[in-house]
């Protein structure tokens, strides 16, 4: 939850309640985190840092202050961090990838404006 400890800056530099939405393209991990529990990934706690119950917990639970922290289904080709994660095969796929980023990409792609097929 990156931007958890920055919710309370937030709030005191606006002057107001912030909302905080975190975006998921994978089904499976909303279904795990609404139940708060998965027998097949039982061991994630152990061997990535993860506790299932946490984030259960945090968009769920008794910390999800009165839904000021939610989490929602996100269309895959919409998922910012996929440039961060993924390999890409495809050129356009990639320059879609980076705009999402706000990244502008110099070189052999040419200067300025990223293009991509949609």
């Amino acid at each position: 939850m990156a931007g958890l400890p920055l919710l309370d800056l937030w709030e005191v530099i606006l002057q107001r309640k912030v909302e905080l939405v975190a975006e998921e393209d994978n089904q499976a991990a909303l279904d795990i985190i609404r139940h708060g529990y998965s027998s097949a990934l039982r061991c994630m706690s152990r061997s990535h840092g993860l506790s299932l119950a946490r984030l259960h917990q945090f968009y769920h639970g008794d910390m999800s202050n009165d839904g000021q922290i939610t989490i929602q289904k996100c269309d895959t080709k919409d998922m910012r961090a996929d440039g961060f994660t993924k390999a890409f095969r495809v050129i356009p796929d990639w320059l879609r990838a980076v705009k999402m980023m706000g990244i502008k990409v110099f070189g052999e792609f040419g200067i300025g404006e990223v293009t991509y097929d949609t």
